[in-house]
């Protein structure tokens, strides 16, 4: 039985277990075709109402599925596989053969764009006469007819026959209808943008802002990296089969290893390749040049050596100035297709650069490129400024053969370490791993021997975890010590006495932007130091020594940083500055605001995010994170991506933290991100992403937040360069003991000073 629109209406859903919770949802829906032995077979079933007794073809075996509300849900599966039956069933273009389904909402599909066309008619006609058939009252198509025609681009077409149209018009003219109507669901088959050039942008921006506005998206692709970046969930479809519903990057993986086990090696690639073989979108944005080098030769096809020779492939390109700076990427493909790695500029957190003429250039260097012996393609594009939209590909532009003088065997030679001891580890530290060599500590020849300095190690944990009990009288749990230290290489120097352990000097890496470009520092984490040690200020003492051991190996931990900073109290601070450890640069000050009560914005709106591990939440706090970069271009700003932001919050393993996203309420764009923390007497301000001008807009949320929460006030910690940044002139500024150091030990002054102000807030902290 299937089960239609207007039953739902009158209730029969009830009585067969419909979720109203959801927006589709099926139970054994299926799809079959009866094939007939001849076409008079056929003609005489229909005329009998029979159903043919042949054996029945299932295009889409019986599916059960629910999908909510705003997902995005992606599908994908070979061609055949049931995908556009599926689509068309949910769009109300195909009957079921068995089972139900229930869509609540207004349908619109990116189908077979056009095809209630009249082509005698004109576009305008066209529009009066399928407006109402994807339903659009009268009165709400006369309303958005000038829009629909002037989104299509069209101009004086439109009131000329649709057959006098180029096939980009028609299409165009369509995609601006089949949208307009502001649908619960939307159902697309293959492409997400259509049409040439600047239309392609814009159709990908509105179906995006359909999605963000909470429109239900279903679609196919052949594209694995669109899945795994807008969809919430996907579905893989094999002969009308469902194979697996999941997690976009867990089916997409499954999806692309049972396609290479299909897949046979091609016969060798034809080495006369075209220098620049574009796919380009003709006066928006494009490739312009392409060049690609082996230890200094270039050409289209070049040899190389495993582990010793540098790529370097160069995209020139040029975009219109009025646009966002584009982006762009590269990849190696094995012979049979398969993306074995690839970079975007996006993805490194780099800017790429345009004249007056929006024309630039982008180089990457693979340096001892470490892909093993074999024969590789390149591929280069230039994509969007959200690292989505292909303006222009240049697709086996290059091949590249990679030859190796040793006999390691795979596609890639991973960097690695062995350790070779005699005995057994394992009867040693039977509960233990196989702990990783620890790097070489040089250390001064004329410490004593009173005390024993040395890196860090897994066996120092129970001993570590101990004298964090004595320093703070507190105790730091296992899990927090390892989500802290989760990225550094070595947890830090340990300074025992005997086998009592006296000091501790800790620290983590952190990413830096400063004008664009992406620095290493290093985060100090925890400074420990017995009681009976804290008073020993001299050089021999523990701190001293733990502190300047730390400062004097950190290169070799992390080659490329360029400082070490923290937030120790005033105490801590003023000790290290007298032994000449620390530099003190900047000041911690606390803000605190009144709550505010609470007030409909017509302009914007607030929510509080469930996760921060999406694709479409990721998007988002990654454009903030590039729109805040682009406001402080003079500031030191620690990284605050969504991958950072997924860490410090959404995966610390105590804290329960409140992420609000504030938005454009018409154009859902968003706007400004924050971090909040409730305590039992005020709301914590931690982190924030977005632009200069978004501040008061975040200000008055966290304000209205803490009044919902019954909170009398907000507080939150802010670097100096920050306090008139965010007071808006509304906050009391208090004064704390936190002081912000960089290391000076090895240095002098104006070596050790930051070549920015920081932008540091309460989130940029390990922990509160």
């Amino acid at each position: 039985m299937t089960l239609s629109r207007d039953d739902l209406e009158h209730g029969q859903s009830i009585a067969l277990g419909r979720d109203a919770s959801f927006v589709i949802q099926t139970v054994g829906l299926g799809k079959a075709y009866y094939p007939s032995a001849s076409p008079g077979a056929a003609l005489i079933s229909a005329l009998r109402g029979t159903v043919s007794q042949s054996a029945p073809f299932w295009a889409l075996h019986p599916v059960d599925l629910k999908v909510k509300r705003g997902e995005v849900v992606g599908l994908v599966g070979s061609n055949g596989a049931g995908k556009s039956t599926l689509l068309q069933i949910i769009s109300g273009t195909l009957a079921p053969s068995t089972g139900q389904l229930w869509v609540t909402g207004r349908v619109a599909a990116l189908l077979e764009l056009g095809a209630g066309f009249n082509p005698e008619f004109t576009g305008r006609e066209n529009l009066l006469l399928n407006g109402p058939l994807l339903g659009l009252s009268r009165q709400q198509l006369a309303d958005r007819l000038e829009e629909i025609i002037a989104f299509s681009g069209i101009g004086a077409f439109i009131d000329r026959p649709v057959k006098t149209y180029s096939s980009g018009m028609f299409v165009r003219l369509a995609f601006s209808l089949a949208t307009s109507v502001e649908p619960d669901v939307l159902v697309i088959d293959e492409a997400l943008s259509v049409g040439d050039g600047e239309f392609a942008r814009k159709s990908f921006d509105r179906i995006l802002g359909l999605r963000d506005s909470g429109t239900t998206i279903f679609f196919c692709s052949h594209s694995m990296y669109q899945i795994e970046s807008l969809c919430t969930r996907a579905l893989w479809l094999d002969h009308g089969q469902l194979r697996m519903l999941g997690a976009p990057a867990e089916v997409t993986a499954a999806y692309q290893e049972h396609l290479d086990q299909l897949s046979a090696p091609p016969p060798p690639a034809d080495t006369s390749l075209p220098a620049v073989p574009l796919v380009t979108s003709p006066g928006h944005a494009r490739i312009r040049s392409l060049d690609f080098a082996s230890d200094g030769l270039h050409g289209t096809s070049l040899q190389a050596m495993s582990g010793r020779s540098d790529i370097d492939i160069t995209i020139g390109f040029e975009s219109d100035p009025g646009l966002p700076t584009p982006h762009a990427a590269v990849t190696i493909n094995s012979a049979d297709g398969r993306i074995l790695a690839s970079s975007g500029t996006w993805i490194d957190g780099v800017t790429l650069k345009r004249d007056s003429a929006g024309r630039g250039t982008a180089t990457i260097r693979f340096p001892a490129i470490p892909m093993l012996k074999g024969r590789y393609s390149l591929d280069a594009y230039l994509f969007c400024e959200r690292g989505l939209h292909i303006y222009s590909a240049a697709e086996k532009f290059a091949t590249l053969t990679i030859e190796q003088s040793h006999l390691e065997q795979g596609i890639v030679t991973l960097p690695h370490r062995w350790r070779a001891e005699a005995g057994s580890l394992l009867t040693t530290h039977p509960d233990s791993a196989v702990e990783a060599p620890s790097p070489p500590l040089a250390l001064p020849p004329t410490w004593t021997p009173k005390f024993t300095t040395s890196w860090s190690r897994e066996t120092d944990k129970q001993g570590l975890l101990n004298l964090f009990s004595q320093a703070f009288l507190d105790d730091m749990p296992p899990k927090r010590w390892a989500w802290k230290y989760k990225d550094a290489s070595v947890w830090g120097i340990t300074v025992r006495r005997g086998d009592k352990y006296a000091a501790f000097f800790g620290g983590m890496p952190r990413a830096m932007v400063h004008g664009g470009k992406t620095l290493q520092a290093v985060q100090i984490g925890d400074v420990m130091v017995t009681p009976e040690h804290r008073g020993t200020l001299a050089r021999t003492g523990p701190l001293f020594r733990s502190a300047a051991a730390y400062f004097a190996n950190m290169h070799t931990l992390y080659p490329e940083a360029r400082m070490a900073f923290g937030f120790p109290s005033l105490r801590h601070m003023s000790l290290g500055v007298k032994l000449g450890l620390y530099l003190e640069v900047d000041v911690i000050s606390t803000l605190r605001w009144p709550a505010l009560a609470p007030v409909r914005s017509a302009l914007t709106k607030t929510r509080v995010l469930q996760h921060l591990s999406g694709a479409a939440e990721s998007m988002r706090l990654n454009q903030l994170w590039r729109d805040m970069q682009q406001d402080w271009p003079g500031m030191l700003l620690p990284v605050r991506d969504a991958a950072r932001w997924n860490y410090r919050y959404g995966e610390h393993p105590e804290y329960s933290y409140r992420v609000l996203m504030v938005s454009n309420r018409w154009t859902a764009k968003p706007l400004a991100a924050l971090v909040l923390r409730a305590h039992p007497d005020h709301l914590e301000w931690l982190d924030y992403a977005g632009s200069r001008d978004a501040i008061p807009l975040a200000l008055r949320a966290a304000r209205m937040h803490a009044a919902e929460l019954g909170l009398a006030h907000v507080k939150g910690w802010f670097s100096s360069a920050l306090v008139d940044e965010f007071s808006q002139g509304q906050a009391a500024l208090e004064p704390n003991d936190i002081r912000v150091p960089v290391n000076l030990w090895g240095r002098d002054a104006d070596q050790a000073r930051p070549i920015a102000p920081l932008w540091l807030m309460a989130g940029d902290t390990d922990f509160r």
